[in-house]
């Protein structure tokens, strides 16, 4: 039985590893591989593949980290998965890549981390049929394409660790399906199209959340009401201001915009994972976030005391760190028990 498995999936799917393999058939489907063996000679021939998925191994070598793919990736236009991980040519994945990703109109997974390019093709914004798109630790990608709103299918956007990105694209707020969204970057200018923060308003997330550059909003109207609260889904947040404040009276009233900023990020109840870095703790945390298990808070400069974090009945990891105005922590700290 076995044996009769085995030659049946043959023809299906392969995996390559160490150049232990056997040629590639134009029958094949789905093909995984560690970077070796007889992927240039042999993969050209499969162009019904359906699936082509890159894994690490822990033992790579200088060879393996240089590999790059054998072939123009537009001769597979059947390809539904796409696992282009670690591709540090930048040359060969505008040759073999991005010239022709346009091509790709059936690709539903495409996962790019790791690569050394500063921008994404428009084209991308024709796959319409897409769901996934994972860029992780894109060092120096500086812009998603401008017409992401046209990837209406797209449910998952994994941006994290792409340090340099400052803006999210135009009209976010129209991926009505997007379920997962890693980080939202909260634009600074008004030369660059670019989506407001109020653009998550109608988006049904999920999972973790990390909203960065919030200083860039210099309006609390900008901020609609109930924005996050009504994300049951949601349950990990990352909340992130980047800037000092001194004592003059415009640090003071960006201290008051803060404050009212924060006021309006207030998330469902039903959070378990809360991190904040900025000049104050949220109100709301204590008043209603009570299923909270894990809560990270940093450089809350305007606070004099901790709030009674021990009142919290599931809180089980807790870090604080650069609250420089604190001088003492009392019992009140721990709840109204002690």
């Amino acid at each position: 039985m076995h044996d009769l498995a085995h030659s049946v999936m043959e023809n299906e799917y392969r995996v390559v590893l160490n150049g232990k393999s056997k040629d590639i058939s134009p029958r094949i489907r789905h093909v995984s591989s560690n970077g070796l063996g007889i992927l240039a000679a042999s993969l050209p021939k499969g162009q019904m593949l359906r699936t082509y998925v890159m894994f690490e191994t822990y033992d790579m070598s200088e060879e393996e980290d240089d590999f790059q793919f054998p072939c123009d990736v537009g001769l597979f236009k059947c390809l539904r998965a796409l696992d282009f991980m670690r591709q540090q040519d930048k040359e060969e994945v505008e040759k073999r890549l991005l010239t022709s990703l346009g091509n790709l109109q059936h690709l539903r997974y495409l996962n790019l981390s790791f690569t050394l390019i500063e921008m994404l093709p428009e084209s991308l914004t024709s796959l319409c049929y897409l769901q996934t798109l994972i860029l992780m630790h894109w060092e120096e990608l500086r812009e998603l394409p401008k017409e992401m709103c046209k990837l209406t299918n797209l449910r998952c956007l994994d941006i994290s660790h792409c340090d340099q990105l400052t803006h999210m694209p135009p009209k976010m707020g129209q991926l009505s399906c997007l379920q997962e969204l890693s980080n939202f970057i909260v634009g600074g200018t008004n030369e660059i199209p670019c989506s407001g923060i109020g653009e998550l308003q109608g988006l049904n997330l999920r999972g973790h959340l990390k909203i960065q550059i919030l200083e860039n909003i210099t309006n609390a109207v900008d901020v609609p009401r109930y924005i996050l609260i009504n994300k049951p889904n949601l349950t990990s947040l990352d909340l992130m201001w980047d800037v000092e404040f001194g004592t003059s009276e415009e640090d003071r009233a960006r201290e008051v915009l803060e404050k009212q900023v924060l006021q309006g990020l207030q998330p469902h109840r039903s959070l378990k994972k809360l991190r904040t870095v900025g000049l104050i703790c949220p109100c709301w945390m204590m008043d209603t976030l009570t299923e909270l298990v894990e809560i990270r808070l940093s450089g809350c400069r305007r606070c004099n005391h901790l709030p009674p974090l021990g009142e919290l009945p599931c809180l089980k990891v807790l870090e604080i760190a650069r609250f420089k105005n604190v001088e003492s922590i009392g019992n009140e700290f721990y709840g109204n028990e002690v």
